[in-house]
């Protein structure tokens, strides 16, 4: 049956209406233009067009991201839409095979309806040709993505009918250098509101606001995507406060320490086994328990973060491990905990901060109590909506398509911010993690593995000394076995030094008090025969007083068949701390000790 009907759908009128439709902003900024010319005079409209122009310049010279992000993204859509894409757009979708025919014979093609730009990104809304499907497109995505010169491509359906085409047109961070937070010496120029992590796709330094927005971290990352720098770099930022006190950390590597192991001397508390850093995390919830009630009864809501209230940041590395893939028992243990941690502890200074591979709700339930989320590399594109909120990748946040070259570059997303912002965060080396570490321990005091706490190694002397008229000859290789103090540190796990036997040459670094006690009646008995050895013992068991000293003593005394060989420290918050070093084959006296 032949069709007489006229061809009334290609008639100028109902052409003008359907484009006035299909393009609002352009349609409606003509008709204002066109008024303004009529009303006012077209020599007022260009002098105000002028102005504008001069405006919008120095807007842009004076803060480029707050341009683009209100004005610049807007104005850059439409431009290229009109002059990149949408004049090319036939051409190039009749040269890829997307082009089809309906049965009288006539071209269908893809409509472009709308682009959409950010930084990084630009966002191609097509509408599909009649009999056209979303792997048609998936197909000929590298030819799509080669003809318009993009960096990278991806093909998803909005709804029935519609497919958004994202291409990539620049990567800021090939030449942009994340420097490295320089060491902070002093804690008052710390500001836990602005701790400076990395940088932005605009070049903004990105800060964290563990105060009152960023209270709670996740970060989500395939291996190698760079999860460490991150966590790292925080610690980095956090260092001058650790060193005064102010601030805490925690930290839990279940892969036995490969990430974190080189600084735990650092650390609060540490555990490199899931068993332990549940038994770490037990005693975490328990403190910062004891403190919320105990500023409850007095009268305060919020702590401050200073020595008496430090804030805790819990740090866990493969959270997966303690609430998927570790033993049930812990699982069951540990998600009660975390969740109590991430629930009730915002007043009273506890922070946590979590890294995992898999961010499913199956594999991490408590992920929504995460306030901030940060998707790095990312291997499914499920995964970017379970990392950073439903519609993220919508919005262009593509963790998926995050190069394998590019490690630490991430998608973060904020509390009270609506779009993912993409970011980098700076790479640390081992020399700069060694650095950390060393600026932190200066001191003396090293922390180790959980519930364990030693001092640094004490400098022992390679030939003999001569201390008056005695000689005190250097001990022979000698053996430190650190146990910990239960007066001192009731969270320990391992049994009392006192309980220790020496005869296994084992050391106890403990208070002297403990030491003291220790100590059978004839060893005290030998031990008190100078006079010098006993003024000091009987100095550090007895008094309490002496914690303003930071001196170091080192005395020698010989207890018994084994020479002995103690370094002791105190320090402000450890008043009673000493280790002691024994031979573990003492040399003969050269001659007799008066």
């Amino acid at each position: 049956m032949t069709d007489t009907r006229v061809k009334t759908e290609k008639s100028p009128i109902r052409s003008g209406a359907r484009f006035l439709a299909g393009h609002p902003r352009s349609s409606s900024s003509a008709v204002v233009l066109s008024a303004a010319v009529i009303g006012v005079g077209y020599q007022l409209v260009v002098m105000a067009a002028g102005v504008a122009v001069v405006a919008g310049a120095s807007w842009w010279l004076l803060d480029k991201p707050t341009f683009d992000r209100f004005a610049g993204r807007l104005l850059r859509a439409w431009w290229r839409r009109w002059l990149v894409y949408q004049r090319q757009w036939v051409r190039i979708a009749f040269a890829c095979n997307l082009v089809t025919t309906d049965h009288r014979g006539e071209s269908l093609v893809p409509a472009l309806l709308r682009v959409r730009s950010t930084w990084v990104w630009d966002t191609l809304t097509i509408r599909m040709a009649k009999g056209q499907q979303p792997e048609d497109f998936e197909h000929v995505l590298e030819r799509l993505t080669n003809a318009y010169k993009a960096r990278a491509g991806n093909i998803r359906q909005i709804r029935p009918g519609r497919i958004a085409l994202d291409l990539q047109r620049r990567e800021p961070f090939d030449e942009m250098v994340v420097p490295l937070p320089e060491l902070g010496e002093q804690a008052s120029a710390v500001d836990l509101g602005r701790l400076e992590i990395g940088r932005d796709e605009y070049g903004r330094p990105l800060t964290l606001d563990l105060l009152r927005r960023d209270l709670h971290v996740l970060f989500g990352g395939a291996t190698g995507a760079g999860k460490g720098s991150w966590l790292w770099t925080l610690l980095r930022t956090l260092a001058p406060l650790v060193k005064a006190g102010h601030v805490r950390l925690w930290v839990v590597d279940p892969k036995g320490g490969q990430e974190f192991g080189a600084g735990r001397a650092m650390f609060h508390a540490f555990a490199d086994n899931a068993r332990d850093g549940l038994t770490l995390v037990d005693t975490y919830v328990k403190t910062l328990d004891a403190r919320k009630l105990d500023l409850g009864r007095a009268g305060i809501r919020t702590a401050t973060p200073s020595v008496e209230t430090p804030l805790d940041v819990l740090v866990i590395d493969e959270l997966s491990a303690m609430t998927a893939y570790g033993d049930k028992d812990i699982i069951r243990a540990f998600e009660p905990l975390i969740s109590t941690a991430l629930t009730q502890f915002r007043s009273v200074g506890g922070r946590v901060v979590g890294a995992t591979q898999e961010p499913t709700k199956d594999v991490i339930p408590m992920r929504g109590l995460f306030p901030t989320k940060i998707a790095l590399r990312l291997d499914q594109a499920s995964y970017v909506d379970m990392c950073l909120g439903e519609g993220a990748r919508d919005m262009g946040a593509f963790a998926d398509k995050i190069p394998a070259y590019l490690p630490g570059v991430a998608y973060v997303k904020q509390d009270g911010r609506r779009e993912p912002l993409r970011s980098r965060a700076p790479y640390n080396t081992d020399a700069d993690i060694l650095q950390l570490r060393d600026d932190l321990t200066h001191c003396g005091l090293h922390r180790t593995q959980f519930g364990r706490h030693f001092l640094r190694r004490p400098e022992l002397p390679q030939h003999p000394v001569h201390r008056g008229h005695r000689r005190i000859d250097p001990p022979h290789r000698p053996v430190h076995a650190f146990a910990p103090c239960h007066h001192l540190y009731p969270f320990a796990t391992t049994a009392p030094p006192c309980s220790a036997s020496a005869s296994r040459r084992r050391v106890n670094a403990t208070c002297a008090r403990c030491a003291w006690s220790s100590m059978s009646a004839n060893r005290r008995a030998s031990t008190m025969s100078s006079s010098r050895n006993a003024t000091r013992l009987k100095s550090w068991s007895s008094s309490s007083t002496n914690r303003a000293s930071t001196s170091s003593r080192v005395t020698a005394a010989e207890a018994g068949p084994t020479r002995l060989s103690a370094c002791s420290i105190a320090t402000p918050h450890h008043p009673f701390l000493f280790s002691l070093a024994i031979s573990e084959t003492p040399p003969a006296p050269t001659q007799a000790e008066p």
